[in-house]
């Protein structure tokens, strides 16, 4: 029974990893085309790693970094996070996803 309780939850992350990445998809393709449908809030992943007591160092090596720079590039905005490492943020912070971002208003 626990088995089938595990997999069931497996299939659960799955399918909300390949919808979060859908949304990033079509985040980044409204981008491209000179849109912003949804901005990553670096501030709030600073945030979030302060609270918990990481250092960025800390984080980079649960993200499987191999050095801090990296990773102080994403924070900083600098170089982007991927789909999979927000992902596994979120797993770290025990946050939804979609709490790494907020809306933009697109009216110009």
């Amino acid at each position: 029974m626990q088995n089938k309780v595990a997999k069931n939850e497996k299939k659960c992350l799955t399918l909300h990893k390949m919808q979060f990445i859908l949304k990033l998809q079509v985040a980044k393709n409204a981008t491209e085309r000179g849109e912003m449908l949804f901005k990553l809030n670096l501030e709030k992943v600073k945030e979030l790693r302060k609270e918990k007591g990481f250092s960025q160092e800390e984080v980079a090596k649960m993200l499987g970094l191999k050095t801090v720079y990296p990773y102080h590039r994403k924070e900083s905005g600098r170089q982007s996070f991927t789909a999979e490492e927000l992902m596994m943020l979120s797993n770290i912070y025990n946050i939804p996803c979609e709490k790494f971002f907020y809306s933009c208003d697109c009216e110009k």
